[in-house]
């Protein structure tokens, strides 16, 4: 079974927890990079918390905001999910929502070179 966090905004997996003395301690692995991390337990964030701390505009409300990356230059595009621009992003590069949906749960790493993952911020 999975269990994922949030580690400064990146979607994270934790792959280890051990206690030493009153402190716990993950090794996590970000989802879209596989970058390892040895944090402790105070510096994670539920994926459903970090989603609204970040993603919260001026009015209030929660947008979820999706960033691509594209792995050939790395170049990033951020939306915020089902605006307009969201849906013409999807449609010119012929993505997959099913496929868009896999990659923000960690089953799949990227879908038509890009790496998607939950991003930072507005859109």
């Amino acid at each position: 079974m999975y269990n994922f966090k949030y580690y400064n905004g990146i979607l994270v997996e934790i792959v280890r927890t051990w206690v030493v003395g009153d402190t716990w301690y993950h090794d996590i692995v970000e989802v879209a990079s596989r970058k390892k991390h040895r944090v402790e337990l105070h510096e994670l964030q539920d994926a459903r918390d970090a989603e609204v701390a970040h993603n919260m505009n001026e009015d209030g409300n929660v947008e979820e905001i999706i960033q691509f990356t594209r792995v050939k230059d790395d170049k990033v595009f951020t939306f915020a999910e089902d605006s307009s621009d969201y849906q013409d992003f999807v449609k010119k590069n012929k993505l997959s929502e099913i496929a868009i949906d896999n990659c923000l749960k960690g089953i799949q790493k990227t879908h038509k070179g890009f790496i998607i993952q939950r991003g930072e911020g507005n859109a």
